[in-house]
């Protein structure tokens, strides 16, 4: 497959929290990596904002990940879980840190995994669609038909994820992954100031990944976004690579 991978620092934050991981490589901040590569993870981490070493906590949890495997991948993630938590009781002033994660192990089988409000989409039957759910307050409360509790809710609150100094907020959805030949990975300073619409439409234009990736990011920008923004594509993925649901 082919991939373009970019994430860029807020526009009023000091250090990004956000990570890319892309089979033993981390990407932070202004690196980006571009190459035909078939790798064992593409994943993005974004430490939860409201605690101390959210940076910290998504470098974590991309290094952890980067050797995962689609077996049991459930009960390994959970012991890496159990490493963050370790890791963070060891520095006081940090001990809630926390990041969100949505990546795909390949393998055998193929597995998404995904917790928090980073998101995967994909393309299929030539529509963008999205693979994962938000781990929200705001997501929970429409699901249980609670729309003006949703409209007055904190919607950026995170209700699942890695670290946050108790094992009860780690959640994840563990899926299948379908087939599709482009996969988009996001985190919320990027989705959270475009509409799947807009994004459809930059990600199904003829521009090249590059330029696909530059301007989501710059639309992004334009329409308020001050968060770390990551994204990576991935395109020109086999069929036969993928689990199919």
């Amino acid at each position: 497959m082919k991939i373009y991978a970019a994430t860029k620092r807020g526009s009023l934050k000091s250090k990004s929290e956000d990570r890319i991981v892309i089979g033993d490589i981390i990407l932070n901040e202004e690196s980006r990596v571009a190459g035909d590569i078939s790798p064992s993870i593409i994943g993005i981490a974004d430490g939860v904002g409201g605690t101390p070493g959210g940076d910290l906590a998504a470098q974590f949890v991309c290094e952890g990940a980067a050797s995962l495997t689609g077996d049991d991948l459930l009960s390994k993630t959970a012991q890496l879980n159990g490493r963050l938590l370790k890791f963070a009781q060891r520095r006081p002033d940090k001990i809630n840190m926390a990041a969100t994660f949505s990546a795909i192990v390949f393998g055998s089988p193929n597995r998404i995994i995904h917790i928090g409000n980073t998101r995967i989409y994909a393309v299929y039957n030539s529509s963008l669609i999205q693979l994962t759910s938000d781990h929200t307050t705001f997501n929970r409360l429409l699901r249980m038909g609670l729309f003006d509790a949703a409209e007055k809710c904190n919607k950026c609150e995170i209700t699942n994820c890695f670290g946050g100094g108790t094992a009860s907020l780690f959640a994840p959805d563990i899926g299948a992954v379908i087939d599709t030949e482009t996969l988009i990975f996001t985190s919320d300073g990027i989705h959270d100031h475009l509409s799947n619409a807009e994004l459809e439409n930059f990600i199904l234009s003829d521009l090249t990944m590059e330029q696909k990736a530059d301007s989501i990011m710059s639309a992004a920008l334009n329409n308020g976004s001050h968060d770390d923004m990551s994204i990576v594509i991935a395109e020109n993925i086999e069929i036969s690579d993928l689990f199919t649901i």
